[in-house]
């Protein structure tokens, strides 16, 4: 919900100490810290659907074993 999103950006807004999203003419869009984390959770949200993967495999009997 809007009022969720907005307290969640804000919690990261005082983590960070600046703006992470503006509100221009074209719309909202991210500031350039707030462009670096969305890559750093692009970046985390794929690790962990890849993760995923893994299980899903693994209790498919696809992967006999884990290798890291």
């Amino acid at each position: 919900t809007q009022p969720t999103l907005s307290r969640s950006i804000k919690i990261i807004e005082d983590r960070v100490g600046a703006p992470v999203l503006v509100c221009e003419s074209s719309g909202v869009v991210a500031t350039d810290i707030g462009e670096r984390l969305a890559e750093k959770g692009r970046a985390v949200l794929a690790e962990s659907e890849s993760a995923d993967d893994t299980i899903r495999q693994w209790r498919a009997g696809q992967l006999s074993e884990l290798r890291f």
